[in-house]
């Protein structure tokens, strides 16, 4: 069994931000399965390999630090959305990664569907996105916001949706117009829907947090709303992954 209680929700961050030392990257490689690494291997740049090897590396340390399990020994499958689970021996465990430019981030939970988003905010904002994938509940939320805060209540509501999808296990297939998540001031969302979606808006929490001045980040559990929840986060460095897989589970 996981040495984790329902109620807690597992965030863990890592600054990718700087040059990341080679052997760091090599440490984590190790850790990878044999198709991890030649999913790595088919980025185009050098640097979103590695935001990947750091990222499936980060998922094995949280799952082994719940778990009695090697990094190693993991494995994984996909459900027909293409959404991760764990093959074999831990049926409650959920956990989901993601990265942007900068940053990776796993969440991990048992007995709740969860999903995570991160983005990088000095990007560009495409305000034709909006108008395309919006809803207009969320289009009206943006146009009321004054020039100096579009930038980020638009990824604010980018990050929202895109966790919110990845809980549900459905990804793209569910269409970003049908429903609506709009920041509220705690930090969490209020979550409805237009039409041609079948879902329970009160089976959805959600967290925003701000790891760096430079991203935004949103996670969805999903959990009724009468169970506790809530989300304890974690920042590490790429070299802390390392050493904590060094220290206990030596390659």
């Amino acid at each position: 069994m996981p040495h984790l209680p329902n109620e807690q929700i597992h965030l863990w961050t890592v600054n990718a931000g700087s040059e990341v030392d080679s052997r760091v990257i090599d440490c984590c490689r190790a850790f990878l399965s044999n198709l991890e690494i030649l999913r790595a291997e088919q980025f185009l740049f050098e640097k979103d390999r590695e935001l990947y090897v750091i990222s499936h590396a980060l998922l094995r340390v949280m799952l082994s630090e719940f778990c009695d399990v090697s990094p190693n020994d993991w494995q994984f499958s996909q459900n027909t959305h293409g959404k991760p689970h764990v093959c074999d021996g831990f049926p409650q465990l959920r956990f989901n990664i993601t990265h942007t430019k900068g940053l990776v981030a796993c969440v991990v939970a048992t007995n709740h569907e969860v999903g995570v988003d991160a983005e990088f905010i000095e990007a560009p904002v495409e305000l034709n996105l909006a108008r395309k994938y919006f809803s207009q509940s969320e289009n009206r939320y943006l146009e009321s916001e004054s020039q100096e805060k579009l930038h980020e209540a638009f990824f604010d509501i980018w990050t929202l949706k895109e966790a919110y999808a990845k809980a549900r296990g459905l990804g793209l297939s569910i269409p970003f117009e049908s429903f609506s998540v709009i920041p509220s001031i705690d930090h969490d969302a209020a979550l409805s829907f237009t039409s041609g979606t079948v879902d329970d808006a009160s089976m959805s929490r959600f967290f925003r947090i701000r790891p760096s001045p430079h991203h935004c980040l949103a996670v969805c559990v999903r959990c009724a709303s009468h169970l506790p929840c809530y989300l304890i986060p974690r920042q590490l460095s790429p070299l802390a992954i390392c050493s904590g897989l060094s220290e206990r589970y030596a390659p």
